[in-house]
């Protein structure tokens, strides 16, 4: 067979090589070509392009309404939360657990919020103010500090403050005059919580104290000394006192007596007096002045983890937004808790130190 046969083909294989050609030529072709080829539901596609557009106008009108702004988390408006971008759901979430006596009182509780995603939070965060100091509403302007001489005894709070004394200190100085308190020396004046002792040298020079009346043995003496005031303080039920009671120990004002009954409620009352300490704003040499002074008590009230919805469950101080979903969702899909030590079932609660702080507030089957 010669070579040249090689080059010969049939009218068969000739008309097979041309229509594959053809359909090559068409396959490269076809991208070029479909953008031109008419479709039977542009008209359609165009329909839905236009109800995509209308859908999108309400998130622009949104997104243009929402404004940054200093705001309470603990005080916020319904239509504050609004203006800030809040979802009707995150507002819905955050005013139930204000509701329960939930408190926000760090920027990075906002985090723990149910249906807030950590974008939003994060967001907010730089925002939060617990003093309402808000930027409609312009820093009142400080008062003219000046040295003058002045009797402790006396002297009004604007005159305090004109001094420079701290504002929670002249608190404390009116609180202490309040309970029929009296400076007999200048050098009780440092006595008082909270007092600065730059300040208590710079005002030194100009302590002036008049002659004081003669008072009954049952007048209290807090700048006296602890030796003097301590045989007058009564002992304190941590779970029954009321804020009277909480008031005539050291160092604790009207303000915070709330602060530890609002925690106490939160909590269910003190299993122990050491409890009290962990008071929100509560220092802890306060608490050691006032810790011999604490009697415990069992009044407590307990949580039943078989019945107790998420949003009540995480008003209590010592439950969090993630472990109360987990135990929730244990709990629906496992069946009721019989045991406390069915909380070491769920992975992320195997925490021993934890399980036994919140075993004084279950109650067991």
């Amino acid at each position: 067979m010669k070579w040249i046969d090689w080059l010969h083909f049939t009218r068969a294989e000739r008309t097979g090589m041309i229509v594959l050609s053809g359909v090559c030529l068409t396959a490269a072709l076809l991208p070029l070509l479909l953008p031109y080829l008419p479709t039977k539901d542009s008209r359609d596609q165009q329909k839905l392009n236009d109800a995509m557009a209308l859908y999108q106008v309400p998130a622009k009108t949104v997104a243009s309404k929402t404004t940054l702004f200093y705001f309470n988390p603990n005080t916020a408006t319904k239509e504050e939360l609004l203006q800030l971008g809040l979802s009707e759901k995150a507002i819905g979430t955050l005013l139930r657990y204000r509701a329960k006596g939930g408190t926000f009182r760090r920027p990075e509780d906002l985090e723990k919020m149910y249906s807030l995603s950590k974008e939003e939070a994060k967001r907010l965060m730089p925002w939060v103010r617990f003093r309402e100091q808000t930027a409609s509403k312009p820093a009142e302007p400080a008062a003219q500090k000046a040295l003058f001489s002045f009797d402790p005894n006396t002297a009004t709070e604007e005159e305090l403050l004109r001094l420079g004394i701290p504002t929670k200190t002249v608190g404390n100085m009116l609180r202490y005059r309040e309970k029929a308190g009296q400076f007999r020396q200048a050098s009780d004046l440092e006595k008082i919580y909270g007092m600065p002792e730059t300040c208590f040298k710079a005002l030194l020079p100009y302590i002036n104290i008049a002659p004081l009346k003669q008072t009954n043995n049952t007048a209290r003496n807090f700048a006296s000394g602890p030796e003097k005031y301590a045989p007058k303080i009564l002992r304190v039920d941590i779970n029954q006192a009321d804020a009277t009671a909480w008031e005539q120990l050291p160092g604790i004002g009207t303000g915070r007596a709330k602060q530890i009954i609002r925690f106490r409620e939160r909590l269910g009352g003190f299993n122990n007096p050491i409890q009290v300490g962990e008071t929100w704003g509560l220092p802890d040499s306060v608490f050691q002045k006032i810790l011999p002074w604490l009697d415990p008590s069992p009044l407590i009230k307990k949580i039943d983890l078989n019945s107790i919805s998420r949003e009540d469950l995480v008003t209590h101080p010592y439950f969090s937004f993630k472990q109360a979903d987990l135990i929730i969702a244990y709990r629906d899909q496992h069946g009721p808790f019989h045991a406390l030590e069915d909380l070491s079932n769920i992975p992320p609660l195997r925490d021993p130190v934890w399980i036994q702080k919140i075993k004084p507030y279950i109650l067991l089957p």
